[in-house]
């Protein structure tokens, strides 16, 4: 199901972002309210 594969690849695009940003609170908070 393509929906599916897409979800998955967002939900690990965010995962990375989060960790890049660990350091940088008001990106992981911007990215968590999208």
């Amino acid at each position: 199901v393509p929906d599916q594969t897409a979800i998955k690849e967002l939900r690990k695009l965010v995962g990375l972002k989060i960790i890049q940003s660990k350091g940088k609170g008001r990106d992981v908070h911007y990215i968590l309210s999208r």
